[in-house]
């Protein structure tokens, strides 16, 4: 799941959730109830410093897990269904062979 935690994946993830449709994605962030510290599925503290997570205070649902819409951060139902934007680890090229 994405971990965004420095301002360069801020800001390469955020433009790429915008979307035509409303389609949300699931990030790797959440925490154990109301209250409780964001974490990151590592296990990482969230800083609130790199962006603001919107609450939705008028639902009655849990709002344990974060998704990313239109450049904005909101806390959703873990149990919704969304897609979810993930990571991959690059690989590392050496520069011998483009030769």
């Amino acid at each position: 799941m994405l971990k965004i935690n420095t301002q360069e994946v801020l800001e390469f993830a955020m433009p790429q959730s915008y979307s035509e449709f409303f389609y949300s994605y699931w990030t790797g962030l959440s925490r154990n109830g109301s209250g409780k510290v964001w974490l990151w599925t590592d296990g990482a503290l969230f800083s609130p410093e790199l962006f603001e997570i919107i609450i939705d205070f008028t639902s009655l649902r849990s709002r344990d897990c974060v998704t990313i819409l239109n450049g904005k951060a909101f806390s959703k139902d873990c149990k919704e269904l969304r897609r979810c934007a993930c990571e991959r680890r690059t690989a590392t090229v050496k520069p011998e062979s483009f030769h």
